[in-house]
């Protein structure tokens, strides 16, 4: 279980700002490695953010390969 959660303040920040704290697109990534469904405020995130999430989680894979 994860200590973070996307609740409806980080959505709010991320529509007004479009700027969404990292741990949040961390959170998403482990979701998405693990084959883990999104959620509807995770799905909001990740369609505005998934160029950035999609490079952490090669980052993230990266690291566990080596």
């Amino acid at each position: 279980m994860f200590l973070f959660k996307i609740n409806q303040r980080v959505i709010d920040h991320f529509i007004e700002t479009g700027k969404v704290d990292e741990i949040y697109l961390r959170l998403i990534c482990f979701k998405i490695i693990k084959n883990q469904e999104l959620n509807e405020l995770e799905s909001i995130i990740f369609q505005g953010k998934t160029k950035e999430i999609n490079e952490l989680i090669i980052d993230i894979s990266n690291s566990i390969d080596n």
